[in-house]
């Protein structure tokens, strides 16, 4: 009986599952739209410099690296990949990079220096 149970509730949960991940259907307006809104902002990227480390901390941003080399990128990107936070701090200070992977001990440290401009994105 238990066993029969069980069953039951996994076939319930794998059917809502499947259920709930069931994408609608893509009109040609809809495509068409996309990609009439990629093209238009390709001719306006934006150059976003962006910090990090080489180690775990910058292991986020390995596909980003990747698509700007392939020319995949939304938007242009300057990497400056340095071997220690104290490297990034002053530039990010200065307004050199835009924005930094960075430890977040070291992140509540440049919020409180800078007086709330430089701001966490993610942990």
């Amino acid at each position: 009986m238990k066993k029969l149970i069980a069953f039951l509730l996994v076939s319930a949960m794998i059917v809502l599952g499947l259920a709930s991940c069931g994408g609608g259907a893509v009109s040609s307006e809809s495509v068409s739209e996309s990609v009439s809104e990629s093209e238009s902002t390709e001719a306006g990227k934006t150059t976003v410099r962006v910090g990090g480390m080489t180690g775990p901390t910058t292991i986020g941003m390995v596909k980003l690296i990747q698509d700007q080399n392939n020319g995949a990128s939304a938007n242009d990107y300057v990497f400056e990949i340095v071997g220690a936070a104290d490297e990034l701090t002053p530039k990010l200070i200065q307004g050199q990079l835009d924005m930094a992977a960075v430890p977040v001990n070291l992140a509540s440290v440049l919020y409180n220096r800078t007086g709330g401009k430089i701001t966490l994105l993610a942990v």
